[in-house]
């Protein structure tokens, strides 16, 4: 495997096989990634030239300096005569393998400080983002959602966690990728899928477009439940801590990441909160206005005043939009 290293971050082409190999590698253990990386930066700190040995010699060193005590017995029993061969250079070298082992060795006595670093990253309301993993999977943010996860993966499970709403493409790999979404755990190794745990709505649903996702309940442990494309688990976050399984419209719950809004029978109250994602504005709404009708509609890039215009045909109101609020009056 050294031998690839070298050619790759020498600039050399690698075959087909072998970047199959070299990612195969870096998958196995997190600590394979470290290594890849501090060699990368030794490598290209010495001339070309310097011997096959202490390529060899720093391979072994860097791999066998996870633990202290390896070090310590390979970097006392390495030839003199090596380090005469290779001049000045290696020196500078040396320096800075032996900084970069002393780090790799505060981050395994520390429980490895680039495993535990939580990255965060929030979209804000009126906002969609989208975000790469560190295991090449895709997750795009809904407005006003958040999405929580390690910098590095363990090799136990790829686990991240979601505040709002998001749609996932998993990238595929034996390692399980688990979502965490208030009260469940949603369990794949490679697909995609849609979670809507918004606080305010008072239930969290599972919609799954390609390959299978099972999922689970911390508060219940009667719900251990696969899905298959095109099923939608539907739970309660209240007491009951109940769940329905159905099928569901692609357009209704997928739609927002294609920037197109869909209303199925949703009453003034329910849109508003909607709108109040997609665009970060606030309502105030008169009384009098009969919010408990239900209202179908779909718009696709629309803007605020396009929907606003249609709500105000159907519920028989009027809109007046200042920045961002808007006041709706009978």
């Amino acid at each position: 495997m050294e031998k690839i290293i070298y050619k790759k971050v020498s600039g050399e082409t690698l075959s087909k096989q072998e970047e199959i190999a070299l990612s195969n590698w870096l998958d196995e253990d997190s600590k394979n990634q470290l290594i890849y990386y501090q060699l990368k930066l030794a490598l290209k700190s010495y001339p070309k030239t310097s011997s096959e040995e202490f390529k060899e010699a720093l391979w072994e060193d860097l791999s066998n300096s996870i633990t202290r005590k390896s070090f310590t017995a390979r970097i006392t029993s390495f030839p003199l005569r090596s380090f005469l061969k290779i001049a000045a250079s290696v020196i500078i070298v040396s320096s800075i393998v032996i900084t970069v082992i002393m780090s790799l060795n505060r981050q395994n006595e520390t429980d490895s400080q680039v495993k535990v670093a939580m990255i965060e990253k929030a979209s804000l309301m009126g906002q969609k983002l989208s975000i790469a993993l560190p295991d090449g999977s895709i997750v795009k943010l809904n407005a006003g959602s958040k999405l929580s996860f390690h910098q590095i993966f363990t090799q136990e499970e790829r686990r991240v966690i979601l505040e709002g709403e998001a749609f996932f493409e998993v990238a595929k790999s034996d390692i399980p990728f688990i979502v965490e979404a208030g009260s469940l755990d949603v369990r794949v190794l490679g697909t995609s899928f849609n979670i809507d745990s918004y606080r305010d709505k008072g239930e969290t649903t599972v919609a799954v477009t390609t390959g299978l996702v099972s999922v689970e309940a911390h508060d219940n442990v009667d719900l251990n439940q696969e899905l298959s494309p095109g099923q939608m688990l539907t739970y309660q976050n209240d007491m009951s801590s109940s769940f329905v399984m159905s099928a569901f419209d692609t357009e209704e719950i997928l739609g927002w990441k294609d920037n197109l809004l869909v209303f199925n029978k949703k009453d003034l109250h329910q849109i508003i909160k909607e709108l109040n994602r997609w665009y970060n504005v606030s309502f105030i709404l008169d009384e009098n206005v009969e919010y408990l009708v239900e209202f179908s509609g779909k718009y696709k890039n629309p803007s605020l005043d396009d929907v606003m215009l249609s709500l105000s045909y159907a519920y028989n109101f009027k809109y007046e939009i200042n920045n961002k609020q808007v006041n709706i009056t009978k």
